[in-house]
């Protein structure tokens, strides 16, 4: 079987091309595992944990609008608590858009509830306040009011904290993934060059050799030296024909 001289250098340069393919597309794999990781960081448990944060300050802001109506029973005040109220409604919503873990979700519903329970205690501290009831208002405020709320920003914490630990978890498999593209990419590499050099070095020895063989021939003859022992044919390429 004639192997021609084109047909060793294009399966040389087949050799190349797959090894670097391949190393390519392993790494490109990896690549996308980290992308989809930093993705759910970004687009879900980050937003997510920055409605938690927002939660606490709006119920915070509840708490102050509780404590100040007691001595400041103004429509600004109410109206303080309302937009406070609905703010906290507003981010627990934001949290379940974002996250489908059942540890936060469960957190959230549980502030939920509460929250419905703290503005009813707090209607009724108000109505008390309205009606002039300072002392009955107080102690609707420190006995269900604050307790309540206690409980709201406890449970909005642990969801922030579970939403936390979710995110340094994806990104310590974002750097996981890194590492294994590197280490794949390497890997491959060297079994792609490692490959090459066995084949690709018996090959061009196969066409060095016969070429070195005719130089030295061809100056023998140039030099007037006619006594040349015939060369041994090997192969079927172009340099075998000459």
């Amino acid at each position: 079987m004639r192997i021609r001289l084109v047909t060793k250098l294009i399966g040389l340069s087949l050799i190349g091309t797959v090894t670097v393919g391949v190393a390519a597309g392993s790494i490109f794999l990896a690549l996308n595992r980290v992308e989809a990781v930093y993705g759910e960081v970004a687009l879900q448990i980050q937003p997510a944990h920055q409605a938690a944060t927002a939660l606490n300050a709006a119920l915070y802001r509840m708490s102050a609008a509780a404590r100040g109506y007691v001595i400041d029973p103004s429509a600004d005040v109410r109206a303080h608590f309302a937009d406070a109220y609905g703010d906290v409604a507003a981010h627990i919503a934001e949290i379940r858009a974002h996250t489908d873990d059942p540890v936060v979700l469960q957190h959230v519903a549980e502030a939920q509830d509460l929250a419905g329970t703290y503005a009813e205690a707090m209607q009724k501290m108000m109505d008390l306040r309205d009606d002039g009831l300072v002392s009955q208002a107080t102690t609707v405020l420190k006995n269900e009011v604050i307790p309540v709320n206690e409980k709201i920003i406890a449970a909005t914490g642990q969801a922030a904290a579970r939403l936390q630990l979710l995110a340094e978890e994806a990104t310590l498999e974002a750097q996981r993934q890194a590492a294994s593209a590197r280490l794949i990419g390497a890997a491959v590499t060297s079994l792609g060059v490692a490959l090459a050099l066995a084949i690709g070095i018996p090959v061009a020895r196969s066409l060095a050799n016969p070429v070195r063989q005719l130089s030295q021939v061809a100056l023998q003859v140039a030099a007037g030296d006619l006594t040349v022992a015939e060369l041994p044919v090997r192969g079927g390429d172009e340099v075998a024909d000459l």
